[in-house]
């Protein structure tokens, strides 16, 4: 994720930020940050 531009000390800190939880739906940003999680494993 840091060579893809996004910090996050981890998963856990990640998911139980308040960003991701503004929507039922999921944001065009929080699906852009999915796909590069998903690049990245």
């Amino acid at each position: 994720m840091k060579e893809a531009g996004y910090r996050c000390p981890g998963p856990f800190e990640a998911f139980g930020d308040a960003t991701w939880w503004k929507t039922a739906q999921p944001s065009e940003r929080e699906r852009t940050v999915a796909r590069a999680d998903m690049r990245c494993k």
